[in-house]
């Protein structure tokens, strides 16, 4: 069997397995609509597998090796030919998740790898797909939240910042405590909207991908912890691995996500001297566990979109601004534990090492 007859008669197999119903040969009103010929098969499965807008790979069971690739697997590859490549110098690495969730790196980013045997002549397939998480923001809800923080900052910005000046003016001139009180109790709940103005221009001002430098990871995380208060850092458990953990990042970018895992655990930990635990594993991964209540399913499966919190007192958008700043250095975040025994952690997935 010529090498054009194995791929023809794998691409019926494929058709069979993803879209049973339309490969019917016994359906004569979807033949007729068709016209399905099984010498000219490719005629209908390529335009099935370059309709799918995620990467999709049909490989060889026995050693992985790619056999066909559609349109957005070749473009993630940037146009480089994959076929006949093993799968492993293609996709990179592996993560589970809290809810066996399994992601694979490919094109500078972690996806959710779904893997589908295909049985074909005897011999065993498989027809791997790549797809982006559902609970993170696409490009789309991204553009739109910024759209609308961009009106938000410009309305509000700066009448809040005359209103905290005058109050402080307010402040110094009045000398009578139970005034002094009520006016403070004002100003408080001005600061408490300033600060979620500055978590909404930290979103609005994320933008595109940086340079990346090479960075030892423990430097750069002892530097976010001495950054914080004293009694936070007597709270925070830092584990290290006995491995390197050399990475090309961005520092700025980077302290920037580890402030806002640190400070989103510690608003969600039980007890107010709990501790929180980073631990720096030796598969390029950095772990932020703290211990408090699961997180419930209704926020779970919206965790990084804009403005999804139970908290009153912020907006909603530092999960969502922890997923842009992780895309600017290569990285993703996800939930990795949500349980009351075992802790709630967010863990920062870095590229893998290309074997190639």
């Amino acid at each position: 069997m010529n090498g054009t007859t194995r791929r023809s008669r794998l691409m019926q197999t494929c058709i069979n397995t993803m879209c049973p119903d339309i490969s019917d040969s016994n359906n004569p009103q979807l033949s007729e609509h068709f016209h399905f010929q099984p010498e000219y098969p490719a005629t209908i499965f390529l335009p099935l597998m370059n309709d799918l807008d995620y990467p999709v790979f049909i490989t060889e069971n026995r050693n992985d090796h790619i056999l066909i690739a559609n349109t957005a697997a070749i473009a993630g590859c940037h146009d480089e030919s994959v076929i006949d490549r093993p799968l492993q110098q293609v996709v990179l690495g592996e993560k589970i998740l809290e809810d066996q969730t399994r992601l694979a790196y490919f094109n500078n980013q972690w996806l959710v790898i779904t893997k589908t045997p295909i049985k074909w002549d005897g011999s065993h397939l498989n027809m791997i797909s790549l797809q982006h998480h559902p609970a993170l923001p696409d490009g789309k809800q991204i553009r739109s939240a910024k759209d609308m923080v961009a009106i938000v900052l410009h309305r509000l910005r700066s009448p809040v910042t005359g209103m905290q000046g005058y109050l402080d003016m307010l402040l110094d001139s009045i000398d009578l405590e139970p005034h002094q009180r009520r006016l403070s109790r004002l100003s408080d709940g001005i600061s408490q909207f300033n600060t979620i103005l500055n978590e909404l221009e930290l979103l609005h001002s994320i933008g595109i991908r940086s340079e990346p430098e090479t960075l030892h990871l423990p430097n750069v995380v002892q530097d976010v912890i001495t950054g914080l208060d004293l009694s936070i850092q007597k709270r925070i458990i830092l584990n290290k691995s006995s491995r390197k953990h050399w990475i090309p990042s961005n520092q700025r970018q980077l302290k920037t996500l580890l402030t806002i895992l640190i400070d989103n655990a510690l608003e969600h930990t039980s007890g107010k001297n709990r501790e929180i635990i980073i631990d720096l594993e030796s598969n390029r991964q950095i772990t932020i566990t703290n211990f408090g209540n699961p997180i419930p399913e209704y926020i779970k499966c919206h965790l990084f979109l804009p403005f999804i919190t139970n908290k009153a007192q912020n907006a909603g958008v530092g999960l969502t601004c922890a997923h842009l700043l992780a895309k600017q250095i290569g990285a993703s975040v996800f939930l990795t534990k949500n349980s009351k025994a075992e802790g709630i952690s967010f863990s920062i997935f870095f590229p893998p090492v290309n074997p190639a």
